[in-house]
């Protein structure tokens, strides 16, 4: 009996190390963004071809307002006529951020599965939605909508 309960403690032990040992590994992890795109603005305006965003990937766009802040948005295609823009920052979290892992899109800071669809509404853990238009071939994105969003990045 007592080498059961010798054995019994020792596996315990074990396992509450192995347990610190993975959560001290996924507490210290730290994800890389991928660095923005800068696109010129024209006439106040951004202009991203679709075909640049057809892939069902994540892609990280940026904008550097007049005072010099660098604005992060996202654009992910989200079905055949849908897109989710939005900003690289949500309400709870700021702006730390979003990546694509396994085809899904994360919040870095809180490691919350976004799901596509919702992408460009607002609400929780979603990134904050960026105004916008599709016309022809492209997302039209005005400039203001980004500089009003700034202070999000500062």
């Amino acid at each position: 009996r007592t080498i059961r309960w010798s054995v019994g403690t020792v596996l315990c032990v074990v396992a509450a190390m192995l347990i610190l040992t993975v959560a001290v590994e996924m507490n210290h992890r730290t994800v890389e963004l991928s660095p923005p795109v800068e696109l010129p603005a024209g006439d106040r305006k951004i202009t991203v071809p679709l075909e640049t965003v057809n892939d069902g990937h994540l892609h990280r766009f940026s904008y550097t307002t007049e005072s010099g802040t660098s604005v992060r948005y996202i654009i992910i295609r989200k079905s055949e006529s849908s897109y989710g823009v939005a900003l690289d920052a949500c309400d709870i979290c700021g702006a730390s951020g979003y990546y694509e892992r396994n085809g899904q899109v994360v919040c870095i800071l809180c490691d919350v599965v976004m799901n596509i669809g919702t992408i460009g509404m607002p609400g929780g853990c979603n990134p904050v939605p960026l105004d916008h238009e599709i016309t022809g071939a492209s997302i039209v994105i005005d400039v203001a909508s980004l500089e009003a969003e700034a202070h999000r990045f500062e």
